[in-house]
Parts: C-alpha cells; sequence; structure tokens
C-alpha cells in the first residue's frame, strides 16, 4: 500500500483484487488502514470514481459528506491557492494523536494538496496515515 502511495509517477497498479487484499488482510482497530488506504487513493486519484464509490459504501466512509472546513479547503484548491491549502490541512490534522484523523479529512487534505502541485505532501501525510492506521 506505501508503495503504490509513494509512486510519484503513478506507474504501479492500483487494481481492485488488490485493494480487496489489503482490506481482508487489515487487522487495524475498524479496518482503519483500509479506510485510509482508501481514502488516500481517492485524494490522490489513483483509483476510478466507480471504486471510490464502491470502496466507500462497503467500508461506511462517506467520502462526499461536506462541512464547512470541507468546503474551504476544496474552494482553495479549486483557486490554487497553495499556502491557504497547507494552512486548512493543517488544521485538519489538529488532534493528540493520529487516531483523531478520519478518513474523510484525509481524503480532502490528500486531494487538495494534491490539486494544488503539493503532490509529494499529499503522498507523505497518505503514506503516514496509512502507516498508522
Amino acid at each position: 500500500a506505501q508503495a503504490v502511495i509513494a509512486d510519484a509517477e503513478g506507474r504501479l497498479p492500483v487494481s481492485s483484487e488488490a485493494i480487496d487484499q489489503f482490506v481482508e488482510g487489515d487487522s487495524s482497530a475498524d479496518g482503519r488502514s483500509s479506510k485510509f488506504l482508501i481514502a488516500a487513493l481517492s485524494g490522490l486519484d489513483r483509483i476510478s470514481s466507480a471504486d471510490r464509490g464502491e470502496y466507500s459504501d462497503r467500508l461506511g466512509l462517506a467520502l462526499n459528506r461536506t462541512s464547512r472546513w470541507t468546503r474551504m479547503i476544496g474552494r482553495a484548491a479549486e483557486v490554487e491557492n497553495a499556502a491557504l491549502v497547507s494552512i486548512l490541512a493543517g488544521l485538519g490534522m489538529q488532534g493528540s494523536s493520529w487516531e483523531r484523523m478520519t478518513p474523510l479529512h484525509l481524503y480532502h487534505i490528500v486531494s487538495s494538496l494534491n490539486r494544488v502541485g503539493l503532490r509529494a505532501e499529499a503522498r507523505m501525510i497518505a503514506a503516514e496515515a496509512v502507516a498508522r492506521g
């Protein structure tokens, strides 16, 4: 999972079969690593919207849910304001531990960083989340 996320060129294939194997073998509490993997791959545009929807439903992610914060970070990415995306990403990551991170926040952080050209940072945060699941 981390090799796929770290792949800057997107050369490593991301198949449904590989994701299914990861999900089935996930021993993290409440399947958090799998949930973070789907959020990360979605944010990096490494899986199709159909797969995103299927896994989101299957794992109960609700990645389409919105809040004031998701709308703000999305709008900052839309207008290509990398500085504001970075600040909002930092705000979205506030918490005493990784247990406070949600797949919804991870998805929006990774997606927004990726959209404004901060791809390495997006991949780094995504890989860390999956590792800490």
